[in-house]
This record gives structure tokens, sequence and C-alpha cells, in this order.
């Protein structure tokens, strides 16, 4: 899944952030335990929420950002390993 980028920073970081949301959601859904998810998201509102969100649902949890990203650019991925139910 990807937004519509429209390059205007305070449309495109809630588009993504709700779209994030939606895939750690539907990750509870499907993943059996033990699973892991790998979803990209940007650094803004609601970022930490999410962070915060993924470690009550998994054991592991990490922050990445790709080598080949710029270092101005909020984009990240959230690695959430070891699935649990709760």
């Amino acid at each position: 899944m990807a937004p519509n980028l429209s390059g205007v920073d305070v449309i495109d970081q809630p588009r993504s952030a709700y779209l994030a949301e939606l895939a750690l959601e539907m990750s509870a859904r499907i993943l059996k335990p033990g699973g892991g998810a790998l979803i990209k998201v940007f650094q803004g509102a609601g970022f930490r929420e999410l962070v915060q969100s993924a470690r009550g649902r998994f054991a592991r949890v990490r922050v990445v950002k790709p080598v080949a990203s710029r270092s101005r650019s909020p984009e990240m991925y959230l690695l959430a390993m070891q699935f649990r139910l709760v």
C-alpha cells in the first residue's frame, strides 16, 4: 500500500500514518504467533504512538532507516517481529 503523495508534507504525512495504522491492524488479524511485519512510515504526528502500538503486539520492534534514504528524509521502516496474541 502507498498513499497518493502530493508533495505537501502536511497532507502526505497523515495519509501515510493512516495507512501504517491500517497495516499494523491488519497484521494483528492475519499473522500467526511469531510472525513479522515491515511497514514503511514517516516521522511526524502519530509516529511515536504507532511504535508504541506495535510494541504492545510484537515482542521485538525496531525503527530502521535505509542506508539509501537521504538523511533529511522522514522515511523510516517499522520492523515488528515475533507477533504475540494479546
